[in-house]
């Protein structure tokens, strides 16, 4: 066997071939998928059984196999580097095969490893192959002589643990196993061992060219390069002769128009094809451009994680989830934090996506120890991340995708990496090199930051001199000199706006940040919750997140931060950053005009629409007109006479831009309808009008604010038990990222107790009750004074007042009733305000002032992990009917008062005490909850708080409504 003890150190040893790109040939592969025999060691105890490649193991036999594991920052063993515990789990593969007869005598043979978690030793036939470590990284050993014409037995023995984890501490679930393909492959003679057509466009010229690079032994010339599309045919007779090449005009690869041309490369024994795109990603003057034209990369951090398979590649899967990211306005893929499987950068050449292609290091767990033996900065570890940079760098370097390599994350600086970075400039000066961890930009070309709040962006691009970061960060320590370069250099966010739980808030601050010409954009964090199927005791499937494995070193519910859930659905949160970035706008104002601009960069638009709504709380008038052709950064104002003669019995004008293009979603409830007939208008950014084209974006222009008239009729006696019934809250359970920050808003309102709330029927009259609230052990008062009419359809103040010394920032301040479930559980539900996502005060980019309708559970916007959601602002009616029961509460203007709703089957305390949604009870009751003031999201689970002004502050607010019950 192979020995991997003696230098734990190693990244590989045995017949390991020197790495190059994954290109489609017409030499013959076998492929080794399907089921092989398996032998797992783990804990002194083994069991053997079958396992299919690819897979993790640990995602296999609802857990016979082990359990996943989920950390972000920590490691799940001792950190002692090199090693990791001796007793770590050990699966052997086996698999017995025979070869085609037809498989070549001549030549060479190669075994290809796409993907093993994290060490793999490899023998074949009885003979030592060779080990390897680097999960998500191919390998190619040279098993020529090796293969029998008859029956081959192979074995793959992986080790969950090995000294390439200290490696791989991405945040993510750790998932053992061969997960990507186990191939054969036969080199034949003459054959092509590595090609990279490095493709060029000249933006002056319109030009474009190649500089190929064919590395073939003699056998193989000569070689020959056509481009059928461009005419271009040429005979190279050997390597010496190989020269760059003039292609004449051609068009652009952009992702805005990802333009591709069939290239063929023909030597003696092999045929190689590829996908040349034509593309230039070059830094001018610290701006990042592509084609000679600034970019704008408003980009997601993207796992590969499927809930049910892990990291196992399935491509119609994820064609899918790239579709639905062209769908929300997505034109940039971070591969967090290591390179996908090959075929991901195949599609998002087709589709069109700029990628940051990031390399399979992170050394997070470090931290912890003040990085003290951190490989980054460790000789002894050079070998394994450099070739850990190689393998990233010649696997893809062939992708007119690829516009940047990222040498990892959070692995702090070091002598590696910079080395990394000094060999990749070398190896393609073509492509800029990007490494957020470099705070002085010592040896990468973008200044990178995550998480920093907007007034941290402004030192960088709006300041000539002094800090770049707040003081408590490591990039505040920079020099002068060091701060003045960083000015100089594009800025760009690799993660901001932590997409966990309820929200992001906050998103439009970042957006219009990104105007300044040297800030070229950024990364949602993330694209996807890595939530993962369990089964409960009860037979079901339910999603599981860290903890649910039973892990005894977990980092919870973190793994589940992404702006699609792990089924693929869409959060209010995605609405609004699709809104907010979208390519194309189209911005109504109060004449009757419409501003349509473009804010795209490489290509004309043209074959769009904009559908525009007139609204108020009575009715809607609509129109659509054809957008003209308009050039790249073009802006057009354009006169709508049926919109002007709309505008008298307008509260509000929306414009929608309509994409004939690229497909989007089926509309989702609850939806915009038109106030008198029901019926349906406008759906959600990223979703279809009935012809099939996409809103691709939503503007809207509210003039003065409309009051909806109060519903007719109603009983007393009705209004008069909903009244009484009626108690103040505080308390909203919190979100995700409530609970983030050091004290966190959520420790916060825990300590004061807002939970807690009580309350005292302090006076009780006709008309008029005070309630007197506060929280155990202390001397805290809330005051609310309810004053109504005599009348069946009562007017409503509502006085709030406090006491005592409250928190700083509350989350909300409202009204709450317990309606039976008998029959309001099955209530529709009408509102005239923003809508149709939930909403709040910062993060409102997604929604629009209309009159939606839809069920209970459809405005509730469930998550992982049960917390405050559904929330509707800027709101003035809702009513609530089903059957001949019919609630409607219509808003009075007040000084005071931002009024909002929401409707859920569980109370604020029940949500909070649930860890899973599985865990809330079945509930007899209703909660509807009117609140004059909600407080903000923020993205605190990682990253800026709830800005000041989103705040809630203990003050006396006054809020009025028209009740009307029957």
């Amino acid at each position: 066997m192979v020995s991997i003890v003696d230098d734990p150190f190693l990244p590989y040893a045995g017949r390991v071939v020197a790495p190059r790109s994954h290109l489609q040939t017409d030499a013959v592969a076998f492929d080794l998928s399907g089921e092989w025999d398996f032998q797992l060691t783990a804990g002194g105890s083994v069991r053997t059984g079958t396992m299919p490649v690819p897979a993790h193991w640990v995602l296999e036999g609802d857990g016979v196999w082990g359990s996943p594991a989920y950390t972000n920052v920590q490691y799940p063993f001792p950190v002692d580097p090199p090693y990791v515990p001796e007793d770590g789990p050990v699966g052997r593969y086996r698999r017995s095969f025979t070869l085609p007869e037809s498989w070549p005598a001549d030549g060479g043979d190669r075994l290809r490893l796409l993907g093993v978690e994290s060490e793999a030793t490899v023998v074949l036939n009885g003979e030592p192959v060779g080990m390897t470590r680097g999960s998500r990284l191919t390998r190619e050993f040279d098993v020529t002589g090796l293969l029998s014409s008859g029956a081959n037995d192979l074995e793959i023995t992986v080790r969950q643990w090995s000294s390439g984890s200290y490696l791989e501490d991405q945040d993510q679930w750790w998932l053992p196993g061969i997960f990507r393909d186990v191939e054969i492959l036969h080199r034949p003679v003459g054959g092509l061992d590595d090609v990279w057509l490095r493709a060029d466009f000249d933006p002056e010229t319109g030009r474009g060219a190649l500089d190929p690079e064919i590395r073939a032994d003699a056998a193989a010339w000569p070689v020959t390069l056509r481009i059928a599309e461009l005419g271009v045919e040429v005979r190279w007779t050997s390597a010496d002769d190989v020269r760059p090449l003039d292609v004449g005009a051609v068009a652009p690869w952009s992702a805005e128009d990802p333009r591709l041309y069939a290239a063929q490369v023909t030597s003696r024994g092999e045929v190689v094809e590829l996908q040349v795109g034509f593309r230039r990603s070059q830094i001018v003057a610290g701006v990042w451009q592509v084609n000679g034209h600034p970019v704008k990369l408003w980009g997601v951090n993207r796992h590969e994680v499927h809930h049910r398979v892990g990291r196992v590649f399935d491509e119609a899967w994820t064609r899918a989830d790239l579709a639905l990211m062209k769908a929300f306005n997505v034109n940039t893929i971070r591969t967090s934090h290591y390179p996908p499987h090959p075929r991901v950068l195949d599609i998002a050449d087709e589709l069109g996506f700029y990628v940051m292609l990031e390399n399979d290091y992170e050394t997070h767990g470090f931290v912890f120890d003040g990085w003290a033996g951190n490989p980054s900065d460790d000789p002894r570890w050079a070998d394994a991340l450099m070739d850990r940079q190689v393998r990233t760098v010649e696997r893809d370097k062939n992708h007119a995708c690829v516009i940047a390599w990222s040498l990892g994350n959070e692995a702090a600086t070091g002598v590696n990496l910079a080395a990394n970075s000094a060999w990749v400039h070398r190896r393609d000066p073509s492509r800029p090199v990007h490494y957020e961890g470099d705070h002085e930009a010592d040896y990468t070309d973008v200044y990178s930051r995550m998480y920093p709040t907007t007034d941290e962006v402004d030192l960088v691009l709006n300041q000539s001199s002094g800090p770049v970061a707040a003081a408590t960060h490591d990039a505040n320590r920079v020099s002068a000199a060091q701060a003045a370069h960083l000015r100089t250099q594009p800025y760009f966010l690799c993660e901001y706006v932590h997409a966990m739980g309820t929200g992001p808030g906050g998103i439009s601050g970042y957006v219009d940040a990104m105007t300044h010409p040297r800030h070229s954009g950024g990364c949602v964090w993330e694209w996807r919750d890595h939530a993962l199927d369990r089964v409960l005791p009860d037979g079901r499937t339910a999603l599981g997140y860290g903890g649910d494995f039973g892990e005894a070193v977990h980092d919870g519910n973190f793994v589940c931060d992404g702006l699609v859930d792990a089924h693929s659905l869409p959060s209010a949160g995605l609405v609004a950053w699709a809104n907010a970035v979208a390519p194309v706008i189209a911005v109504p104002d109060g004449s009757g005009s419409i501003t349509v601009t473009s804010r795209l960069t490489q290509r004309p638009i043209a074959g769009l629409a904009v559908a525009w709504e007139a609204v108020s709380p009575t009715e809607a008038v609509c129109g659509e007109f054809a957008v003209p052709t308009l050039s790249p950064g073009e802006t057009v104002v354009l006169a709508v006479p049926e919109l002007h003669a709309a505008l008298a019995q307008a509260a509000a004008v929306t414009a929608a831009v309509l994409d004939p293009h690229v497909p989007g979603l089926a509309p989702r409830a609850p939806r915009e309808v038109e106030p008198a007939s029901g019926g349906l208008l406008l759906p959600r950014v990223g979703e279809t009008v009935p012809d099939g084209r996409r809103v691709m974006s939503v503007r809207q222009w509210v003039g003065a604010a409309a009051v909806p008239a109060p519903a007719p009729g109603g009983s007393a006696a009705l209004a008069e038990a909903f009244l009484r019934s009626l108690r103040p809250t505080l308390f909203r359970a919190p979100t995700d990222n409530d609970r983030g920050g050091h004290p966190s808003d959520a420790d916060l309102w825990a300590d004061a107790r807002l939970h807690l709330l009580e309350h005292r029927l302090a006076l009780s009259e006709p008309g008029r009750q005070v309630i007197v609230s506060g929280v155990p052990s202390r001397q805290r008062r809330l005051t609310t004074e309810l004053i109504w009419d005599d009348q069946d359809a009562p007017r409503v103040t509502a006085t709030f007042s406090f006491d005592g010394d409250w928190p700083e920032a509350l989350p909300r301040i409202g009204l709450a009733a317990a309606l039976p479930a008998d029959p309001w559980g099955s209530a529709h539900v009408t509102w005239w305000g923003l809508g149709p996502s939930e909403n709040y005060s910062d993060m409102e980019e997604g929604a629009r002032l209309g009159t939606f309708q839809g069920s209970i559970d459809d405005l509730w916007g469930p998550n992982i992990r049960p917390q405050e959601g559904g929330h509707r602002g800027e709101v003035g009616s809702v009513a609530l009917e089903v059957a001949a029961r019919r609630l409607t509460i219509t808003f009075v203007p007040t000084a005071t008062a931002t009024p909002g709703f929401s409707v859920c089957r569980w109370s604020p305390l029940q949500l909070d005490q649930a860890t899973h949604p599985e865990e809330l009870p079945s509930s007899d009751s209703v909660w509807l909850t009117v609140d004059a003031r909600m407080a903000g999201i923020g993205t605190a689970s990682c990253g800026p708080a709830t800005a000041p002004q989103y705040r809630v502050a203990p003050d006396t607010v006054t809020m009025e409504f028209v009740l009307g019950i029957v």
